[in-house]
């Protein structure tokens, strides 16, 4: 029996059968003191989070809900009698977070989505994190609808227009440049609201482990330009190569490039803007950049050739196929960019050519006379 006037409950992996999903939820509708319900992996049906969908319709404390790993909607993108259930309870359960002005952080990483229900979920988004992330591939059965796709995002995108959302992780889906283009476009709008904040307020986001190439790339770069809050992008994982670094790279500093700059990269559109991206982490590892990729990013991180080098404290390389060439280009950026803390080159055959020849140890050695001149 649930008794006193709790600010944290959580199931801790419990197994919740129906009747124990009605007397929490009628605790959960009562107590005027909790603040995060954790119910993951708590083997939730669809009669569950309809319960559950009952009780968040009238809390106004709960500000963190968990409902990670559950599989309330196992037959919810199957064409049978069977997905009316589970696409029901999901409904109701948007119906009643979109009365709701109190839920901080919705989880639901794992969860069997029914992603026919993002359409009724669309004024529910108040939420600050949203993750809607996919690590669930052989595990779930594969007649599930495992993974976020293009069309899917592009109602994402438009649920984020005007909700307070800080971080969202798409991680480990199947979007590709379209589905990147479809968030771009909304990150690039410089309206505002009423009391004067952007109408997308993200400040973290996650793309990592989709198929994001150059085009999405190019999008996602003209969009930073206009961008003053996002701070942290994932993008490893992806299909990103020597053209998705051009885009990205021209977000990471102000201004015309200096000619070795422009001798690395086409000068484009993205160049002429004077406008400082406000990016602080950038992480592109496993992506194929290649050393002339890494060179680009190198470019625009210190070539002190009249730009100014941005914001960017850490940037993930590794995995990418830096080579000796990309190594010794990263050595000659840390001469003089003195904003940035961390450099992950895990994985980076720094001690190899890129065109298969001798072994080198002229990167190694660029980057210690870099460091020598970093104060940083």
């Amino acid at each position: 029996m649930l008794e006193g006037a709790l600010n944290e409950f959580s199931s801790e992996g419990a197994p919740l059968t129906s009747g124990d999903l009605l007397i929490l939820s009628e605790y959960v509708r009562i107590n005027h003191s909790l603040q995060r319900l954790d119910l993951s992996n708590a083997d939730i049906g669809p009669e569950g989070i309809e319960a559950l969908a009952s009780a968040m319709r009238l809390q106004r404390t709960i500000e963190t809900l968990d409902i990670s790993g559950n599989p309330a909607c196992a037959a919810a993108n199957n064409d049978t009698p069977d997905a009316l259930e589970p696409l029901r309870a999901f409904t109701l359960l948007g119906n009643a977070l979109n009365e709701n002005t109190t839920l901080q952080t919705l989880k639901t990483h794992k969860l069997a989505f029914p992603v026919a229900m993002l359409h009724a979920w669309k004024n529910a988004l108040r939420v600050k994190l949203v993750d809607f992330s996919n690590s669930s591939r052989g595990v779930l059965p594969r007649a599930l609808h495992e993974s976020l796709y293009d069309t899917d995002v592009a109602v994402i995108a438009c649920m984020l227009v005007g909700a307070p959302v800080d971080a969202l992780d798409l991680s480990g889906n199947r979007i590709t440049d379209h589905g990147c283009n479809c968030l771009a476009k909304v990150l690039m709008d410089p309206l505002e609201s009423s009391a004067g904040l952007p109408l997308v307020q993200l400040r973290d986001l996650d793309l990592s482990s989709n198929l994001i190439g150059s085009g999405g790339c190019k999008e996602l770069g003209r969009a930073l330009r206009h961008n003053s809050n996002l701070r942290r992008l994932n993008l490893s994982d992806n299909k990103i190569n020597v053209n998705g670094a051009r885009y990205i790279a021209g977000i990471l500093s102000a201004g015309r490039p200096g000619q070795r700059a422009a001798a690395a990269a086409e000068v484009d559109s993205l160049w002429q803007s004077n406008y400082l991206s406000s990016l602080e982490t950038l992480i592109l590892s496993d992506n194929p950049l290649g050393a002339q990729g890494v060179r680009r990013i190198a470019a625009h991180l210190g070539d002190g050739g009249g730009h100014e080098p941005g914001r960017l404290t850490h940037l993930d390389l590794s995995g990418t196929g830096a080579h000796a060439e990309g190594g010794v280009a990263l050595g000659g950026m840390l001469k003089h960019n003195n904003h940035l803390r961390v450099l992950e080159l895990r994985g980076a055959n720094l001690s190899e050519q890129e065109d298969g020849g001798n072994h080198s140890d002229n990167a190694m050695r660029e980057i210690g006379a870099g460091l020598s001149f970093n104060s940083t």
